[in-house]
Formats: C-alpha cells, structure tokens, sequence
C-alpha cells in the first residue's frame, strides 16, 4: 500500500508550490462506486481539520492524518450516494442553517465561519459538503431505521429499576472515539488508524473536534460525548479500562465486538437522584397595546386586565372571557418546569395558588394575564419519554454502525494515492 508515501509527496509538493503540484491536486485521490474524490478534496479537509483540530500546521501532521481524513471522505460518499439512492435531498438552505447553528454555537457573528476558512486558504465548499454528507446521512438513518425501533414498557421500567438500584454507586463522564472494523482483513489498519488518532490527541489535538472529524457513532456529532454513564453501562473491555483512568486521560484504543475506541474521561461523581422538580400546566392572555398607542391607552388596558385578573377562576374561565374581549389567548401550555421560564414568568407565577389569576403583567407590547392550572412535582427520575428517548438512540446507533459497514463491504472503492 504506498498512500501514506504518496500522499506524503503531495503535501510536499503543495508547500513548494510549482507546476507538478499544480497537476497533482487535479489527480483521483479514491473512487467510490461511480464518484471520484480528489487530490484537491483531500487536501482542502486536511487543512480544515489540522485549523479545527489544534494540531501542528507541518508536513509530518498531514501525513498523519491523510489516509484517516480519506476514509471519512469516502464514507461521506457512500452515505450521500445512499441518499440518493433513497430520493432523499438536502438542499442550501439546510446547510446554511447548520452552518448558523454552529456559528451561534461558537459565538462567531454570521459569516464568520466562511470568513476564518477564507483567511486559511480553505474553501467554504469544504464544510458545505461535509455537513451535506451529515444531513443526508441524518435523513437516511431517520427514513430507514428509526421506524423499525421500538422500545416496550418492559424496557423503560427496567431502565428506571435499574436507576434506582444504583443510585450512590460512581458515574463517570466519557468521550468516546469509535472506529469500525468491518472485515478481519482491516483489522490491522482500524488499529493504526486508532492508535495515531490516541496519540495526536496526547499531543495536543483537540478531543472534541477529533471526535466530530474521524468518528463513526452518533455522539461524533457532540464532539464524542456520551455524558454521564454508570459502568455496567458500558462494553466490559470499556469499563475495565475507565475504571483504572484518572481525570481527562486518553485511552490507548480499545478494541471491542465492533470495532476500537478511543476514550477520555472527563469527570466522576457518585450517581444521585436530581432534585424534585416543579412543573406547572399555564394559560395566559394578552392584551396588546396598539402601534403608537397613547398613555391614556395603555392604562385602559392594564385596567382592563386587573379586571379580568379579579373576576374569573380558573383556566376555562381565562380563556373564555379572553376570547370575549378579543384578546390573545395562547394554548394551554403542560408539563413546563419552572426553573426553566423566564424570570419574569417565574416572578408572576410565584406562590400562585392554581386557578387564580396573576396581577397584570406590563411588557412592551402589551399586558399579560396568566394562570396555573396544574402544579405537580418530578421525581427526579427521567420521564418514559425521556427513557425511551435514551434506549431508543442507543438501538439507532448500533443499527446505524451496522448499515454504513454493509455499505463499505458492497461497494467499489479504489484508492489512488
């Protein structure tokens, strides 16, 4: 295999700058059934991920990383290929949208993502196809698997037996790095692949973003973070090592069923039920104050307010004399928690007794009414939703793993490089 010796001769070749690179770049890098991946693509997501990654800019980290940046790039591939496929499409505006969210996440003004790829010579085209292949790869998971994913009662109840039995016992907080080994045959290369990977990181590599750039599981999209977790919880090869590390170490990779992780652990605490929380069931009206609306108005409506404040009694009552006056009712909102309103819903709410109604509430556009209708408190303990939720990403994503290696082991890949 000479694609570290040849890719090496092309990051050579791009830092002098002459004419033979200018050819190289033009070069097959892979071929994925009937597409094409270039010199040019691979070397534009080298640069990406070496910026994203806090990994030294030179010669001897591109090497490294190329052939393991290759793979993702075919694996995109083969996920938009399957999209397609499936007549499933991701258009501009979603990518645009995720590359706004990502912007927000990393407080950058809009724009600012595309500004600090321009200003290290990387296309934005770079991110454009690689959050494509994310949205699309989304899209197939959620059409084809997320139907056939049940989860019983039995399971949720067992779930939170299970909780509660272990409530004091130590919860460890990981980041997880997978590889796949699809086949025996690439064993030995998921192993290196891992092991470069463990040692770029103990080196200085950002965990978090090496995780979004070269992970296969779903929590590669957290930055490979699968929160807090219990032992038992994990593969036993996993647990046997957490459970020697000490805070923020790098695992050496480990191998498992499926494939080799990487693992940092993050923190350790002892499990414990939350707190009870107050959830609140609310409905409200608003009485708006006109454009341009004079002191005079305004007045009027918070007296007419205070009124309806006064005189009705309970929720249906609330929304009847709203709707009488013409006012804007809002739907009955469930399940809220409180610490989780805004503090002036908070303030109003405050020692409400359910079914009587708050004073006025005075906002820019207008004057507000609200009522409890129900208070209750959680347990601590997460909802059957919230449970299902959990056991129902867990099947997603071993489902997932399995239908991206039957996509590797039936398709036509031939690397050039």
């Amino acid at each position: 295999m000479r694609t570290i010796a040849s890719i090496f001769a092309i990051v050579l070749a791009l830092a002098i700058g002459n004419t033979a690179h200018a050819q190289s770049v033009q070069r097959i890098a892979a071929v994925v059934n009937e597409d094409a991946i270039s010199v040019y693509d691979l070397l534009a997501r080298l640069r990406m991920v070496v910026l994203t990654t806090n990994l030294p800019d030179n010669a001897q980290t591109r090497n490294s990383l190329a052939p393991q940046i290759l793979r993702t790039l075919i694996d995109e591939r083969l996920q938009l290929q399957e999209a397609e496929r499936l007549s499933i499409g991701v258009d501009d505006e979603e990518v645009a949208a995720s590359i706004k969210r990502m912007e927000s996440q990393l407080q950058l003004p809009e724009g600012g993502v595309a500004g600090i790829l321009r200003q290290a010579n990387i296309p934005i085209s770079t991110l454009r196809d690689q959050v494509k292949s994310q949205i699309a790869w989304s899209k197939v998971v959620s059409t084809r698997l997320r139907p056939t994913v049940t989860i019983g009662e039995d399971e949720i109840q067992n779930y939170l037996e299970t909780l509660r039995a272990n409530l004091g016992k130590p919860q460890f907080r990981i980041g997880e790095i997978f590889l796949a080994v699809d086949t025996p045959a690439n064993d030995v290369e998921v192993r290196d692949r891992a092991r470069k990977l463990s040692q770029e990181i103990r080196e200085g590599a950002r965990f978090q973003a090496m995780a979004r750039q070269f992970s296969e599981s779903s929590s590669a999209a957290a930055g490979g973070d699968i929160g807090w977790i219990r032992l038992d919880q994990l593969q036993p090869e996993i647990a046997a090592v957490v459970k020697t590390m000490d805070e923020r170490q790098v695992s050496d990779p480990i191998r498992t069923n499926e494939g080799y992780s990487i693992i940092i652990l993050a923190g350790q605490r002892n499990e414990k039920l939350p707190e009870p929380v107050e959830v609140v069931a609310l409905q409200q009206i608003n009485l708006p104050f006109g454009v341009g609306a004079s002191n005079a108005e305004i007045q009027s409506q918070i007296e007419l307010a205070r009124t309806v404040s006064e005189v009705v009694s309970g929720c249906d009552d609330l929304e009847s004399a709203g709707r009488e006056m013409g006012a804007r009712v809002s739907q009955r909102l469930a399940d809220l928690e409180v610490e989780d309103l805004t503090p002036a819903m908070r303030k109003a709410i405050a020692g409400l007794p359910t079914g009587r109604a708050s004073p006025p509430v005075t906002q820019e556009q207008g004057v507000n009414v609200v009522m409890v209708c129900e208070r209750s408190q959680k347990n601590g303990l997460p909802s059957d939703r919230e449970v299902t939720n959990q056991l129902a990403t867990a099947k997603l994503n071993l489902l997932a793993r399995r239908y991206m290696r039957d996509l590797r082991n039936t398709a036509f890949v031939d690397v050039r490089v």
